[in-house]
């Protein structure tokens, strides 16, 4: 931005109170530095919090702190924070699920970078939340905000003003961040890609909680990006592109935003433009099963044009005055053809058979489990929903008992697993309408990794903005896939698992690490795992921290005692600190000189990220970063870990680390916690890791293994792999300072668990490192998504 001095931003802030300037319509000429007028409709309450207890809002997305405002009116309560976002709304005393919402200026498509000058109350009697963004673009813009309360909603008013120059294609608008739920248009219904939709609202729903958010007149235009393997994109609206004259004013955006229970119709319903309609009452058959909903749309079209969601477990849906047509479905069930709504109390009930599973251990009892169901001659996969219900979603099942669930009438291929230590079962089988068909399987443990504990270092449940998993839900996968360790590492959050595994009664087969994800903001630098730290600690500092302030005030937290700093997805773009630091693997001691922020000080970094479990050659080349700081002596952790953020879609334990240490039980954890943690984090600050999503695979160096020294000389290594007959293996490599394949054994290998017993005499130098890397060609089809092979590598055995 140019122009701007301290004494232009002192008088900018000085006039940040200012209730004048703007006409009627939000066009009169303004200075830049002179708010538009309050807004002439509010009806709410504003003041400054100390804490987030002052707030009457519930559940683990309440983000409200102290220096905060918190907004209430007749349609509940928000929260705007001091950087001047809203970033939470919800019913007085209800739950909160809200990310954020933030008031922008687009110039075309790229939202524009803006620094908040001021958030104060405003208006008449100050019945608003004021909020002042310099848009660092040029010509120079102001942005201002008003967030109160009218007409039962959240009312959002912005302005955009210039100084001398003009600014040209302005768009105002919002980036709506409401966690990772698909968005609804009004029109189009759930968004799936990217593209500009246009409908009169937009909204989303999830775990019990619902938002619909118009403008206050026409339709809202919302774009999508194209959206990432298993995260669903923002909103990014805003529908005028203007040209706004020297010392003038953008035209007064208002949009409205309600809250609501269950499906999204419940908030769709509040908004004032339906609310002062007349609401139609639609009667709905009797016997609706559980979670029921009823889709509506409008009559006139050949192909139905979504209009709204509703819940269903009422007698009546109440819908705007029209004529609609609608259809009933439920979780596990076949979706109801469309009717006209005044049909729908005679319309058939949806249609389900009952799936039944047992699952055990040979030789040990009951074990959590996995369980797939892919629709097969025909039959679509089953649906329990985005939303994890009791285990379910999608077509995903997680056992940590005994049960059962609907299935839609069908044929399908049932997978069974647990990880990569045990045998699975696979079945094909029909389910029939109000017949109930069983799955009993029983897995083998086949492979041995005795003294080995599997872990999974980075994952995320519902703190975490952009993962719409409940803690339940979270522990059974992590349980069902085999994780023995889990370390919670949600973002900017401190997250407990050990209650909730206790409650679920899965403390024999996991364990938990309280964790962070320090995701770097204001400076973006990258995300970093700390842990472990005290349950109910704060998180570590994390805006504006450089990688050595996360790494410093890390091993300052409680609990006292070692940490692990991990440097998660180093190459992930823009939020992999390899690619924002201009990481160069041909000359780290020159990139260290270069780049007054570049460190290396990390205990582990994340090498292999779930997100790629299907793209090995990315995997490939964090690798070679990490042969590079091998190389320059940077005795460094390799890591596998899935980060998943869904139950749904991101498989956690894909891939996982093999922690070598004395007691590999996960059940003894909760007895004496501590002990058993300490060893743990030594063990992977040591480097006595494995990293896998498939083979087992081991390299020993007369007696030194991952993690170990050997003495230079003449040595023989010794390289093993094993694995499940499910998993295959078709090559191992072992690999030399400066990534060089020493050796290649290739297959057909044994059959069986053990695939490769192999030994290779070899002369070592100081300074050398040896890494065994096994891989296999065969997809690995029970995962979401196609083409991901079985991977594998050990830490160094380090020669000195």
């Amino acid at each position: 931005m140019k122009g701007w001095n301290l004494a232009v931003f002192a008088a900018l802030t000085a006039c940040s109170a200012c209730s004048h300037g703007a006409g009627d319509d939000g066009r009169r000429a303004a200075a830049s530095e002179v708010a538009p007028r309050a807004p002439e409709r509010a009806d709410a309450t504003v003041r400054r919090i100390e804490s987030r207890d002052e707030v009457p809002l519930v559940g683990l997305r309440v983000d409200a702190k102290k220096g905060d405002w918190v907004v209430r009116g007749s349609g509940g309560v928000a929260v705007v924070s001091s950087k001047g976002r809203i970033v939470d709304f919800g019913p007085v005393g209800g739950e909160d699920a809200l990310v954020s919402i933030e008031p922008t200026v687009f110039l075309g498509l790229d939202e524009e970078t803006s620094v908040v000058d001021s958030v104060e109350a405003a208006g008449v009697g100050q019945n608003a939340v004021l909020v002042k963004r310099r848009v660092l673009s040029d010509p120079a813009l102001t942005l201002w905000t008003y967030v109160t309360f009218a007409d039962g909603a959240l009312r959002i008013e912005s302005v955009a003003t210039a100084g001398e120059e003009r600014a040209l294609a302005v768009t105002v608008g919002e980036i709506v961040a409401w966690g990772n739920v698909p968005a609804w248009v009004e029109g189009h219904g759930f968004v799936s890609g990217a593209g500009s939709l246009a409908g009169d609202f937009i909204a989303r729903e999830g775990l019990g909680v619902s938002y619909a958010m118009a403008t206050e007149k026409g339709h809202i235009v919302a774009r999508f990006a194209k959206p990432q393997p298993g995260f669903h994109e923002w909103p990014r609206t805003g529908e005028t592109v203007e040209t706004i004259p020297a010392h003038g004013a953008s035209q007064r955006r208002v949009v409205l935003l309600t809250v609501g229970k269950g499906a999204l119709g419940d908030a769709v319903t509040k908004l004032p433009r339906y609310k002062q309609s007349a609401l139609d009452a639609v009667a709905l058959p009797k016997g609706l099963p559980e979670h029921a909903f009823a889709e509506v749309a409008p009559c006139g079209s050949a192909a139905p044009a979504p209009f709204a969601r509703f819940d269903a477990g009422a007698d009546a849906l109440r819908l705007p005055h029209g004529c609609w047509r609608g259809r009933l479905g439920a979780p596990g069930y076949a979706t109801g053809p469309w009717t006209p709504a005044e049909s729908l109390a005679a319309a058939p009930l949806p249609q389900a058979g009952t799936l039944r599973w047992r699952v055990r251990e040979r030789g040990a009892g009951f074990v959590p489990a996995r369980i797939v169901l892919r629709g097969t001659g025909g039959t679509k996969d089953p649906d329990w929903g985005e939303d994890p219900s009791d285990g379910a979603s999608l077509a995903v099942l997680y056992a940590d008992r005994d049960g059962e669930r609907a299935v839609p009438p069908g044929k399908y291929h049932v997978t069974v697993t647990r990880g990569f230590e045990y045998t699975l079962r696979e079945a094909d089988v029909t389910v029939q309408a109000g017949k109930t068909t069983d799955v009993e399987a029983e897995l083998e443990r086949v492979v041995d990794t005795h003294g080995w504990i599997t872990a999974d270092l980075h994952v995320h449940a519902v703190p975490s903005p952009d993962a719409p998993s409940p803690l339940a839900d979270r522990v059974r996968s992590l349980a069902g896939s085999g994780v023995e360790v889990a370390v919670a590492t949600d973002h900017n959050a401190i997250t407990d698992y050990g209650a909730t595994i206790r409650e679920r009664g899965l403390a024999p087969w996991l364990a938990s690490v309280v964790g962070d994800e320090v995701t770097t903001r204001g400076v973006p630098l990258g995300h970093f795992n700390v842990f472990p730290l005290a349950p109910g600690a704060d998180p570590v500092p994390f805006d504006h921290a450089t990688p050595a302030d996360v790494a410093s005030a890390a091993r300052a937290a409680a609990p006292p005692g070692d940490k692990v700093v991990q440097l998660n997805h180093p190459r992930m773009g823009s939020i992999g600190y390899f690619e924002l630091l201009r990481f160069d693997p041909r000359d780290v001691a020159g990139w260290r000189t270069r780049s007054p922020l570049a460190d290396t000080g990390f205990d582990a970094i994340e090498i292999f990220n779930g997100d790629h479990y299907a793209e090995i050659p990315e995997v490939e080349r964090a690798m070679r970063d990490w042969y590079a700081l091998l190389d320059a002596g940077v005795r460094i952790t390799a890591t596998g870990n899935s980060d998943s953020h869904r139950v749904s879609y991101h498989e956690c334990g894909v891939p996982r680390n093999l922690v070598r240490v004395d007691d590999d039980d996960p059940g003894h954890w909760d007895a004496d916690h501590a002990p058993h943690e300490a060893a743990f984090v030594a063990a992977v600050r040591a480097g006595h890791v494995v990293v896998s999503s498939g083979p087992f695979v081991r390299v020993d160096v007369d007696g030194a293994g991952p993690g170990d020294d050997a003495a230079p000389g003449a040595h023989t290594v010794h390289v093993t792999v094993d694995a499940p007959p499910w998993v295959d293996v078709t090559r191992v490599e072992l690999v030399h300072r400066g990534g060089e394949t020493l050796h290649t054994w290739t297959g057909p290998f044994a059959t069986g668990t053990r695939r490769l017993d192999a030994k290779l005499p070899l002369d070592l130098a100081a300074g050398d490192w040896v890494v065994a890397v096994a891989r296999g060609e065969r997809e690995m089809r029970f995962l979401p998504r196609s083409g991901a092979k079985p991977f594998a590598f050990t830490n160094p055995v380090w020669v000195k």
